[in-house]
Protein backbone atom coordinates (compact mmCIF):
# COMPACT_ATOMS: atom_id res chain seq x y z
CA UNK A 1 0.00 0.00 0.00
CA UNK A 2 2.96 2.15 0.86
CA UNK A 3 4.31 2.08 -2.81
CA UNK A 4 0.94 2.58 -4.14
CA UNK A 5 0.47 5.68 -2.16
CA UNK A 6 4.31 6.60 -2.88
CA UNK A 7 3.79 6.56 -6.77
CA UNK A 8 0.26 8.39 -6.84
CA UNK A 9 2.29 11.10 -4.53
CA UNK A 10 5.36 11.59 -7.44
CA UNK A 11 2.64 11.28 -10.20
CA UNK A 12 0.91 14.12 -8.85
CA UNK A 13 4.03 16.01 -7.86
CA UNK A 14 5.24 15.64 -12.02
CA UNK A 15 1.97 16.37 -12.55
CA UNK A 16 1.82 19.71 -10.97
CA UNK A 17 5.37 20.32 -12.20
CA UNK A 18 4.37 20.42 -15.68
CA UNK A 19 1.61 22.45 -15.38
CA UNK A 20 3.22 25.14 -13.62
CA UNK A 21 6.16 24.96 -16.20
CA UNK A 22 3.43 24.97 -18.95
CA UNK A 23 1.87 28.05 -18.13
CA UNK A 24 4.87 29.93 -17.97
CA UNK A 25 6.26 28.86 -21.49
CA UNK A 26 5.85 30.56 -24.66
CA UNK A 27 3.45 28.84 -27.17
CA UNK A 28 6.39 27.23 -29.09
CA UNK A 29 7.65 25.24 -26.21
CA UNK A 30 6.69 21.74 -27.29
CA UNK A 31 8.04 22.49 -31.07
CA UNK A 32 11.35 21.28 -31.11
CA UNK A 33 13.20 19.98 -33.93
CA UNK A 34 14.39 16.08 -34.04
CA UNK A 35 17.51 15.01 -33.46
CA UNK A 36 17.05 11.86 -35.31
CA UNK A 37 14.59 12.58 -38.29
CA UNK A 38 15.99 13.80 -41.58
CA UNK A 39 13.96 17.00 -43.03
CA UNK A 40 15.26 19.47 -45.23
CA UNK A 41 16.87 21.70 -42.33
CA UNK A 42 18.99 18.71 -41.16
CA UNK A 43 20.45 17.60 -44.47
CA UNK A 44 22.23 18.10 -47.33
CA UNK A 45 24.83 19.62 -45.04
CA UNK A 46 27.96 17.21 -45.91
CA UNK A 47 29.58 14.69 -48.38
CA UNK A 48 27.51 11.61 -46.23
CA UNK A 49 24.24 13.36 -46.84
CA UNK A 50 24.78 13.50 -50.46
CA UNK A 51 25.88 9.80 -50.46
CA UNK A 52 22.50 8.99 -48.96
CA UNK A 53 20.53 11.14 -51.13
CA UNK A 54 21.97 9.44 -54.45
CA UNK A 55 21.30 6.31 -52.85
CA UNK A 56 17.87 7.08 -52.90
CA UNK A 57 18.25 7.99 -56.35
CA UNK A 58 19.46 4.24 -57.17
CA UNK A 59 16.79 2.87 -54.92
CA UNK A 60 14.44 3.17 -57.95
CA UNK A 61 16.30 1.27 -60.03
CA UNK A 62 15.55 -1.77 -57.99
CA UNK A 63 11.71 -1.42 -58.14
CA UNK A 64 9.66 -3.97 -59.74
CA UNK A 65 8.57 -1.69 -62.51
CA UNK A 66 12.15 -0.96 -63.77
CA UNK A 67 14.64 -3.49 -63.15
CA UNK A 68 13.48 -5.67 -60.41
CA UNK A 69 11.22 -7.35 -62.40
CA UNK A 70 8.71 -9.98 -60.23
CA UNK A 71 6.87 -13.14 -61.65
CA UNK A 72 4.31 -11.43 -62.15
CA UNK A 73 2.50 -7.71 -62.36
CA UNK A 74 4.87 -5.43 -62.29
CA UNK A 75 6.87 -6.94 -64.47
CA UNK A 76 9.53 -4.81 -65.46
CA UNK A 77 12.63 -4.31 -67.75
CA UNK A 78 13.17 -8.11 -67.71
CA UNK A 79 9.61 -8.69 -69.33
CA UNK A 80 9.54 -5.78 -72.13
CA UNK A 81 11.49 -8.50 -75.01
CA UNK A 82 7.60 -9.34 -75.44
CA UNK A 83 6.61 -6.45 -76.76
CA UNK A 84 8.49 -7.35 -80.01
CA UNK A 85 9.57 -10.47 -81.75
CA UNK A 86 11.96 -11.90 -78.89
CA UNK A 87 8.94 -13.43 -76.79
CA UNK A 88 5.79 -14.47 -76.13
CA UNK A 89 3.85 -13.59 -73.11
CA UNK A 90 1.19 -16.37 -72.24
CA UNK A 91 -0.25 -14.52 -69.41
CA UNK A 92 -1.79 -12.19 -72.04
CA UNK A 93 -3.36 -10.23 -68.39
CA UNK A 94 0.33 -8.89 -67.89
CA UNK A 95 -0.19 -6.68 -70.19
CA UNK A 96 2.47 -7.53 -72.73
CA UNK A 97 0.58 -10.08 -75.25
CA UNK A 98 -2.39 -7.70 -74.87
CA UNK A 99 -0.05 -4.27 -76.19
CA UNK A 100 1.02 -6.76 -78.96
CA UNK A 101 -2.79 -7.53 -79.58
CA UNK A 102 -3.60 -3.79 -79.73
CA UNK A 103 -5.69 -3.89 -77.61
CA UNK A 104 -3.96 -2.43 -74.00
CA UNK A 105 -5.81 0.37 -71.89
CA UNK A 106 -3.55 3.13 -71.36
CA UNK A 107 -4.59 2.98 -67.89
CA UNK A 108 -3.08 -0.41 -68.01
CA UNK A 109 -0.42 -1.18 -64.53
CA UNK A 110 2.21 -2.12 -67.46
CA UNK A 111 2.27 1.59 -68.82
CA UNK A 112 1.39 3.24 -65.13
CA UNK A 113 4.18 1.46 -63.73
CA UNK A 114 6.74 2.69 -65.38
CA UNK A 115 5.65 5.77 -65.72
CA UNK A 116 5.10 6.68 -61.76
CA UNK A 117 8.10 4.86 -61.13
CA UNK A 118 10.90 6.97 -63.39
CA UNK A 119 8.88 10.06 -62.95
CA UNK A 120 9.96 8.69 -59.13
CA UNK A 121 13.34 8.71 -60.08
CA UNK A 122 13.74 12.03 -61.78
CA UNK A 123 12.37 13.81 -58.81
CA UNK A 124 14.63 12.00 -56.63
CA UNK A 125 17.68 13.04 -59.11
CA UNK A 126 15.90 16.85 -59.62
CA UNK A 127 16.92 17.44 -56.12
CA UNK A 128 20.34 15.89 -55.42
CA UNK A 129 21.17 18.02 -57.91
CA UNK A 130 19.92 20.97 -56.64
CA UNK A 131 20.87 20.58 -53.22
CA UNK A 132 24.29 18.90 -54.07
CA UNK A 133 25.22 21.79 -56.25
CA UNK A 134 24.56 24.44 -53.57
CA UNK A 135 27.29 22.66 -51.15
CA UNK A 136 30.50 24.68 -50.17
CA UNK A 137 33.83 23.38 -50.20
CA UNK A 138 33.55 23.35 -46.42
CA UNK A 139 30.51 20.64 -46.82
CA UNK A 140 32.14 18.71 -49.44
CA UNK A 141 35.25 18.37 -51.20
CA UNK A 142 35.16 19.42 -54.90
CA UNK A 143 36.08 15.57 -56.23
CA UNK A 144 33.17 14.40 -54.19
CA UNK A 145 30.76 17.14 -55.52
CA UNK A 146 32.02 16.09 -59.10
CA UNK A 147 31.28 12.41 -58.50
CA UNK A 148 28.03 12.63 -56.69
CA UNK A 149 26.58 15.06 -59.18
CA UNK A 150 27.72 12.76 -62.31
CA UNK A 151 26.01 9.94 -60.73
CA UNK A 152 22.98 11.88 -60.28
CA UNK A 153 23.02 13.18 -63.87
CA UNK A 154 23.63 9.62 -65.23
CA UNK A 155 20.86 8.64 -63.36
CA UNK A 156 18.47 11.25 -64.88
CA UNK A 157 19.54 10.49 -68.36
CA UNK A 158 19.05 6.36 -67.87
CA UNK A 159 15.31 7.10 -66.54
CA UNK A 160 14.55 10.09 -68.99
CA UNK A 161 15.61 7.28 -72.23
CA UNK A 162 13.20 5.00 -70.79
CA UNK A 163 10.76 7.03 -71.60
CA UNK A 164 11.23 8.65 -74.45
CA UNK A 165 11.43 4.82 -76.01
CA UNK A 166 8.70 3.74 -74.15
CA UNK A 167 6.26 7.02 -74.11
CA UNK A 168 8.27 9.07 -77.07
CA UNK A 169 6.82 12.31 -75.74
CA UNK A 170 6.31 13.45 -71.90
CA UNK A 171 6.91 16.22 -69.47
CA UNK A 172 10.79 17.05 -69.38
CA UNK A 173 11.49 18.39 -65.60
CA UNK A 174 14.77 19.06 -64.60
CA UNK A 175 13.95 21.18 -61.56
CA UNK A 176 12.88 20.82 -57.67
CA UNK A 177 8.46 21.31 -58.52
CA UNK A 178 5.81 22.42 -56.07
CA UNK A 179 2.35 20.24 -56.27
CA UNK A 180 1.38 23.61 -57.98
CA UNK A 181 3.90 23.51 -60.79
CA UNK A 182 3.35 19.81 -61.18
CA UNK A 183 0.78 20.15 -64.77
CA UNK A 184 3.20 20.84 -67.42
CA UNK A 185 2.47 20.08 -71.07
CA UNK A 186 4.38 17.13 -72.76
CA UNK A 187 7.78 17.55 -74.95
CA UNK A 188 8.78 15.71 -77.67
CA UNK A 189 10.91 13.33 -77.90
CA UNK A 190 13.96 15.03 -79.65
CA UNK A 191 13.83 17.82 -76.65
CA UNK A 192 13.82 14.50 -74.01
CA UNK A 193 17.16 12.70 -76.06
CA UNK A 194 18.50 15.94 -75.88
CA UNK A 195 18.47 16.44 -72.42
CA UNK A 196 19.50 13.03 -71.77
CA UNK A 197 22.76 13.48 -74.36
CA UNK A 198 23.33 16.62 -72.32
CA UNK A 199 22.70 14.66 -68.87
CA UNK A 200 25.58 11.96 -70.13
CA UNK A 201 27.65 14.71 -71.02
CA UNK A 202 28.35 16.20 -68.28
CA UNK A 203 28.40 12.70 -66.27
CA UNK A 204 31.20 11.67 -68.58
CA UNK A 205 33.03 14.46 -67.82
CA UNK A 206 32.62 14.59 -63.71
CA UNK A 207 32.53 10.25 -63.22
CA UNK A 208 35.75 8.51 -62.57
CA UNK A 209 36.70 5.33 -64.18
CA UNK A 210 36.22 3.37 -61.20
CA UNK A 211 34.46 4.26 -57.74
CA UNK A 212 36.04 2.01 -54.76
CA UNK A 213 35.66 -1.23 -54.23
CA UNK A 214 33.04 -0.86 -51.76
CA UNK A 215 31.17 0.98 -54.05
CA UNK A 216 30.61 -1.51 -57.60
CA UNK A 217 27.62 -0.75 -58.96
CA UNK A 218 27.96 3.20 -58.87
CA UNK A 219 27.80 4.73 -62.16
CA UNK A 220 31.35 5.27 -63.58
CA UNK A 221 32.67 7.36 -66.65
CA UNK A 222 32.31 3.99 -68.55
CA UNK A 223 29.03 3.70 -67.89
CA UNK A 224 28.12 7.28 -69.05
CA UNK A 225 29.71 6.32 -72.12
CA UNK A 226 27.81 3.31 -72.47
CA UNK A 227 24.81 4.59 -71.83
CA UNK A 228 25.58 7.65 -74.85
CA UNK A 229 26.67 5.09 -77.10
CA UNK A 230 23.12 3.27 -76.80
CA UNK A 231 21.65 6.31 -76.61
CA UNK A 232 22.89 7.44 -80.29
CA UNK A 233 22.70 3.80 -81.55
CA UNK A 234 18.55 4.15 -81.00
CA UNK A 235 18.76 7.61 -82.68
CA UNK A 236 21.16 6.40 -85.38
CA UNK A 237 24.02 8.77 -85.14
CA UNK A 238 26.95 6.28 -85.94
CA UNK A 239 29.32 8.86 -86.73
CA UNK A 240 31.35 12.28 -84.85
CA UNK A 241 32.47 13.03 -81.66
CA UNK A 242 29.06 11.81 -80.13
CA UNK A 243 28.70 9.15 -82.23
CA UNK A 244 28.05 5.58 -81.89
CA UNK A 245 31.89 4.37 -83.04
CA UNK A 246 33.46 7.06 -81.39
CA UNK A 247 32.11 6.51 -78.26
CA UNK A 248 32.98 2.68 -78.14
CA UNK A 249 36.21 3.30 -79.09
CA UNK A 250 36.44 5.88 -75.83
CA UNK A 251 34.93 3.09 -73.78
CA UNK A 252 36.92 -0.03 -74.55
CA UNK A 253 40.39 2.10 -73.81
CA UNK A 254 38.89 1.72 -69.65
CA UNK A 255 39.26 -2.05 -69.73
CA UNK A 256 35.91 -3.37 -70.44
CA UNK A 257 36.36 -6.87 -72.37
CA UNK A 258 33.88 -9.78 -73.41
CA UNK A 259 33.87 -11.93 -70.63
CA UNK A 260 35.34 -15.78 -71.55
CA UNK A 261 32.30 -17.09 -70.49
CA UNK A 262 29.37 -16.45 -71.51
CA UNK A 263 26.78 -18.61 -69.47
CA UNK A 264 28.74 -17.65 -66.38
CA UNK A 265 27.43 -13.68 -66.59
CA UNK A 266 23.96 -14.89 -66.07
CA UNK A 267 25.40 -16.52 -62.55
CA UNK A 268 26.41 -15.00 -59.24
CA UNK A 269 30.55 -15.67 -60.50
CA UNK A 270 29.79 -13.20 -63.49
CA UNK A 271 28.74 -10.64 -61.21
CA UNK A 272 31.96 -8.88 -61.42
CA UNK A 273 33.07 -9.45 -65.05
CA UNK A 274 34.82 -7.09 -66.90
CA UNK A 275 32.16 -6.90 -69.34
CA UNK A 276 29.34 -5.41 -67.39
CA UNK A 277 29.50 -1.52 -67.95
CA UNK A 278 26.72 -0.78 -65.12
CA UNK A 279 24.62 -2.97 -63.04
CA UNK A 280 21.71 -2.96 -60.34
CA UNK A 281 22.52 -3.66 -57.18
CA UNK A 282 20.65 -5.73 -54.67
CA UNK A 283 20.56 -7.34 -51.17
CA UNK A 284 23.63 -9.54 -51.18
CA UNK A 285 23.99 -12.92 -49.42
CA UNK A 286 22.28 -15.87 -48.69
CA UNK A 287 19.66 -14.34 -46.19
CA UNK A 288 18.00 -12.08 -48.96
CA UNK A 289 17.40 -14.56 -51.29
CA UNK A 290 13.56 -15.51 -51.97
CA UNK A 291 14.35 -18.34 -54.37
CA UNK A 292 13.78 -16.48 -57.22
CA UNK A 293 16.22 -16.25 -60.40
CA UNK A 294 16.73 -12.46 -61.74
CA UNK A 295 13.66 -11.93 -59.81
CA UNK A 296 11.55 -13.25 -62.62
CA UNK A 297 10.58 -17.03 -62.11
CA UNK A 298 11.55 -19.58 -58.81
CA UNK A 299 13.87 -21.90 -59.13
CA UNK A 300 11.50 -25.33 -59.08
CA UNK A 301 9.40 -23.52 -62.22
CA UNK A 302 10.57 -22.88 -65.99
CA UNK A 303 9.20 -19.52 -66.50
CA UNK A 304 5.97 -20.07 -68.30
CA UNK A 305 4.79 -16.33 -68.20
CA UNK A 306 7.70 -14.96 -70.96
CA UNK A 307 8.84 -17.26 -73.39
CA UNK A 308 11.40 -16.97 -76.19
CA UNK A 309 10.28 -16.88 -79.82
CA UNK A 310 11.74 -19.53 -82.05
CA UNK A 311 13.54 -16.67 -83.98
CA UNK A 312 15.44 -15.31 -80.96
CA UNK A 313 16.24 -19.21 -79.60
CA UNK A 314 17.46 -19.81 -83.25
CA UNK A 315 20.61 -17.06 -82.38
CA UNK A 316 21.83 -18.99 -80.38
CA UNK A 317 24.57 -21.81 -81.68
CA UNK A 318 25.42 -25.41 -80.41
CA UNK A 319 28.69 -25.93 -78.89
CA UNK A 320 30.09 -26.98 -82.37
CA UNK A 321 29.29 -23.38 -83.55
CA UNK A 322 26.40 -24.82 -85.70
CA UNK A 323 23.15 -23.39 -85.66
CA UNK A 324 20.52 -25.68 -83.56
Amino acid sequence: MNNIINTSRVLRVLLLALLVTGMGCSEDYLERTSLTAISENNFWRNASDAQLGINGVYAQLQSNALYGGSLNRALGMPMYDVIGDNAYNQYKWEGGGRFMEGTLDPTHFLFNNLWNTSYSGISRANIAIEQIGQMDEEQISAEEKANYLGQAHFLRALFYFNIAVYYEEAPLITEYQSLEEAYVAKNTYSEITTQVVEDLEFAIENLPEQQATSLFGYATKGAALGLLARVQLYNQVYDGPNGVLTLTEQLLQLGYSLHPDYSELFSTAGEYSNEIVFSIRFLRGAESNNGETFSATFRGTPKVDSRPMPNLVDEYYCTDGLPI
